[in-house]
């Protein structure tokens, strides 16, 4: 049992304290309305409209003016005006989202202010985006070039985002310690759901059809039977599309229904269910890697031997020694490939090359018909808000998340899939590996890859009290207070496992650790010349037949009956973890001097225990193994924990200050703690601590008419994101330079007889991951403006300077002692798995670091310069072309940060290489007209997106030689989207 900043009993006395709320909660509604407000008999009761009164904690989006919101409440979680906020927030109107037909979180970011999309091209690897883990997204993205995250209700859940159900997008830049405890310190993309809405009835119907076979099918019908006291709303999407990629697609059916419930006057009830499945393709944005040119350009050479010197420049590499077992899915047959050759690249370049588009167009994605990511979701939520007195309401809420998701991930070496060409003119024979067989498949192309079925459950419960007391105290100023309290338990479950082949006794073919590569299958898929929708690697959903394999151990070759199966691919890979969180949350917004000085100041105090699971192996005396249920060795969960508790402490503190109706001046500083990565560990070999962000805003906010038609918002902004553990040179469960040379040191210096194996193993360290922090400065503008009744528009434009730095801090003092220690043991001895000293050694890992800071700390994906332009103008009453309306809008991201040239002795050494620009142009046009037999509003609206077919496929990182690409940025072609609403 390990433990880090432990905790205190805070958490026990928070969740007595949440339930004795609950209880008071209960006796102050039944007193607030058995006691009605008194009423002075003087004065007479004018016969009024009733009103509904809206509740502190959230925003009514009928006082947005087109592209232009009035209010948030993400500067301090209540309704609060823009102009009075001095958080950096943009919001996203129901208009604009609609025009802009966006129906999920990455198309509606591609216009927001300092947002770029994360690919993990921002780390050095950029080689695994998290779509093919069952518990990654496919919308991940940068704010101001920082991680960020977001949030559904102020929720964590790991159900896709879709705008079916959202009722209002909110985006705020910098960490924000109000909104969130744990978080990323980019920003957080806050999304409100629909609630029953008790005011009207509203039936709406929308259909969407679109390129690449999308149909889009929406409903929205809120029913209220009992004006200003009961409505119901259900809400539902069918959506299912094809993409521009071959094998692509996008498949998901998800409803929610919601009720409100007003008893009485001051109480209000709320409840809301959803449900939802949802299938894909999974894949990476690029296409396979060059492993034919060199081969092809040399007469394509077919033969069964190789030596190193003549054949690898004719682009020929062999397999090695190890057994390799290759089902072929031309013949249905598993071969071993040990000893034969493949074609490879040449040097440094091996692998590093993407396909030109003559070999595979991008337009086709490599990993063909059975890979896809399923999940099905439900979230519930019920909340009941009580106005205890005029000023003062609280709402007590439950909100529950879970999901349950399923992939066929891959895993290959440097996360790439090549395609290669078959040279072996003949292959072992499969019933006698003494004999040899012509290879049918001799010269052909072909691609191959280790597939990894991928699952992971993930539940969320929260409890949240919130309570929110607004006053104007006349000469003293109007101040709004907001407390909260929350408790919330999370639980993950991963599975993550690999393709393997076992012997009639359940036993590993070839290696007793279960997902040693010996054992792992590779499923190989003979590609048609140019006929790019066969170039994939193979097909994991085709049946593993049962045949005879020879494998080799050492000397001795036998006959083994193979059976399929599936193996752990790591302890990190098959974890089961918790989370228990309590937060206590005091928010002020306060005006004084006649509301010319508006101030936030927020403090949040977070007790988290995290519980990471303990895998071990299985033995082969256990029961279910004995009973061939399992794999002697696979990885297992054991039911214990490492218990690491955190008690981090963040603030927020605003002002804003309006010389006059024009003018306002504003600054804000916060910070907030991120989660930290348990399937990593730095060093001396413990998991990472939380991330830190720290960030301050300030600028100026323009009114230029004093009346809201033209909002300008002028910012600076400085932000970190400290203690970042992105790199893993060994992957998760692999070691790194660093580990190896120590063990290289005090090996031999126990070989020397200068140090014990007590004194070894007190030294030794392993570790996967390196720290490092990221440092980001910039300006953003964001303009909005209404100059008529009829025209909306909306402009946004950011600076952004990104750097990383203290790359590898950790080792400090650790390193320094580890120094003095083996200098004061070194018998001056070379070392025999280095040829170097131990002084020698010491002074070679210092180069090391030095080396991997030079490429650790670059800057790499950074866009300096973004921005988008959006218009709408709608034609008026007194127009001929009245109920048409019609507008636009220009995407822009200026040249990415590649890498730079560390090649020594080469002209272009030190120089920086950058990727291209990417921009597009969409337009959008529609014509509304009132259909009178209907009683209804009918809406037509086209849109185009990309409209010029621009930045289409761009650089994201070259290769070694800067000959040719390693990574790249695809965006879609140009697409059409037809939508028809209908209002009732």
């Amino acid at each position: 049992m390990k433990t880090r900043f432990s905790g205190s009993s805070f958490g026990n006395c928070a969740r007595a304290w949440f339930a004795g709320a609950l209880a008071l909660g209960c006796l102050a509604m039944g007193f607030a309305q058995a006691v009605p407000a008194s009423k002075d008999p003087a004065k007479a009761e004018p016969a009024t409209v009733e009103t509904v009164t809206l509740s502190p904690f959230e925003v009514n989006s009928n006082d947005d003016n087109g592209y232009q919101a009035g209010n948030t409440t993400s500067g301090s979680r209540l309704n609060s005006s823009l102009r009075d906020t001095a958080a950096s927030i943009s919001v996203f109107t129901p208009e604009f989202l609609s025009d802009i037909a966006a129906n999920n979180i990455g198309e509606m970011l591609a216009y927001a202010t300092n947002v770029e999309g994360e690919f993990e091209d921002s780390n050095q690897g950029f080689n695994n985006p998290t779509a093919r883990n069952a518990d990654g997204t496919t919308g991940d993205f940068r704010v101001r070039g920082i991680q960020g995250s977001f949030a559904v209700d102020l929720m964590e859940t790991l159900a896709p985002q879709d705008n079916y159900n959202v009722e209002r997008v909110e985006v705020a830049s910098g960490p924000n310690s109000v909104l969130f405890g744990l978080g990323s310190a980019g920003g957080l993309v806050t999304l409100t759901t629909k609630r029953a809405n008790l005011v009207r009835n509203k039936y709406t119907t929308r259909m969407q059809l679109g390129e690449w076979a999308q149909k889009r099918y929406e409903t929205d019908l809120n029913y209220v039977p009992l004006p200003k006291k009961l409505a119901f709303r259900v809400v539902g999407v069918d959506s299912s599309r094809e993409g521009w990629r071959h094998w692509d697609f996008e498949d998901f059916r998800r409803g929610t229904a919601a009720v409100t419930y007003k008893p009485w006057e001051n109480t209000t009830v709320r409840g809301a269910i959803e449900r939802g499945t949802y299938k894909r393709h999974a894949t990476w944005p690029w296409n396979g890697t060059d492993q034919i040119s060199v081969w092809r350009a040399n007469g394509s050479v077919l033969k069964d031997t190789f030596t190193a010197a003549t054949d690898t420049p004719l682009g020929l590499a062999s397999l090695g020694t190890n057994n390799r077992i290759v089902m072929s899915e031309s013949d249905n047959t598993l071969y071993n490939f040990r000893n034969k050759l493949q074609s490879g690249g040449l040097g440094t370049n091996q692998g590093q090359s993407l396909l030109r588009a003559s070999d595979m167009p991008m337009a086709y994605s490599f990993n063909g018909p059975g890979a896809h990511f399923s999940q099905s979701f439900r979230n519930y939520q019920a909340a009941i808000e009580q106005r205890v007195a005029k000023d003062f309401v609280f709402e007590l809420a439950w909100l529950h998340a879970d999901s349950d998701a399923y992939i066929t991930s891959w895993a290959v070496p440097n996360n790439e899939i090549d395609l290669r060409a078959d040279p072996n003119v003949t292959l072992p024979d499969p019933r006698d590996p003494t004999k040899t067989i012509p290879n049918p498949n001799a010269g052909r192309y072909y691609m191959e890859g280790q597939w990894r079925p991928n699952s992971a459950t993930f539940t969320n419960d929260v409890g949240r009290l919130t309570a929110a007391f607004v006053h104007d105290f006349g000469p003293w100023g109007r101040h709004q207070l907001t407390g909260l309290f929350e408790t919330g338990k999370t639980k993950r479950n991963k599975r993550d496992r690999t393709e393997i082949l076992v012997d009639d006794n359940n036993v590993p073919v070839a290696n007793a650790t279960p997902e040693n590569a010996q054992n792992q299958l590779f499923r190989r898929h003979y590609v048609t010349l140019n006929d790019f929708t066969t170039y994939y690697q193979g097909n994991p959903s085709l049946p593993v037949p049962v045949m005879p394999v020879a494998i080799t151990t050492g000397t001795t070759t036998v006959l083994k009956n193979a059976h399929y199966a599936s193996a752990p691919t790591s302890a990190a890979g098959n974890n089961d973890s918790g989370k228990q969180t309590d937060t206590l949350m005091l928010a002020m917004q306060n005006y004084w001097w006649n509301k010319r000085l508006v101030t936030t100041f927020g403090f949040r105090r977070d007790e988290i225990v995290f519980n990471d699971g303990i895998t071990e192996r299985l033995a082969a005396t256990d029961p279910r193994v004995t009973s061939k249920q399992r794999i002697s060795g696979e990885f297992e969960p054991t039911g214990r924990f490492n218990r690491y508790s955190y008690s981090p402490t963040t603030h927020t503190e605003g002002a804003v200050f309006h010389f006059n109706s024009r003018f306002s001046a504003f600054y804000n500083r916060s910070t907030n703690v991120g989660p930290p990565r348990f399937d990593r560990t730095v060093l001396p070999g413990v998991p990472p601590p939380p991330t830190d962000g720290n960030g301050r805003d300030g600028g100026l906010m323009i009114d230029l008419t004093k009346d809201g038609r033209y909002f300008l918002r002028l910012t600076h902004y400085d932000t970190q994101f400290l203690h970042d553990t992105p790199i893993i040179p060994g992957g998760v469960g692999g070691g790194n330079f660093f580990t190896t040379a120590v063990s290289n040191i005090l090996g031999h210096l126990q070989n020397s007889g200068k140090i014990t194996q007590a004194e070894n193993d007190a030294h030794t360290t392993f570790f996967t991951s390196f720290e490092v922090d990221v440092i980001s400065s910039g300006q953003e503008l964001e303009f909005v403006a209404n100059p008529t009744r009829q025209w909306t528009l909306r402009l946004t434009y950011s600076h952004t300077q990104r750097a990383r730095a203290n790359y590898f801090g950790e080792r400090e003092p650790w390193f320094a002692d580890f120094t003095a220690y083996v200098k004061s043991k070194d018998p001056g001895t070379v070392i025999a798995a280095t040829g170097r000293t131990v002084a020698q050694e010491i002074a070679f890992l210092e180069q090391q670091i030095d080396s991997n800071d030079d490429v650790q700390v670059q800057s790499y994906g950074t866009r300096p310069h973004k921005g988008s332009f959006t218009s709408r103008y709608t034609f008026g009453s007194d127009s001929r072309l009245k109920g048409l309306f019609a507008g636009g809008a220009y995407r822009y991201q200026s040249h990415n940060y590649t890498q730079m040239d560390l090649r020594a002795g080469v002209p272009t050494y030190g120089q920086k290489f950058y990727g291209e620009v990417i921009q597009g142009f969409d337009f959008f046009t529609g014509y509304g007209v009132r259909l009178p037999w209907l009683k209804t509003r009918a809406t037509f609206q086209l849109n185009i997106k990309n409209a010029f077919n621009q930045s289409r496929v761009t650089a994201g990182r070259f290769n070694t030689d800067f000959s040719g690409f390693k990574r790249v940025f695809v965006q879609e072609p140009r697409s059409w989207r037809f939508t028809t609403t209908f209002d009732f």
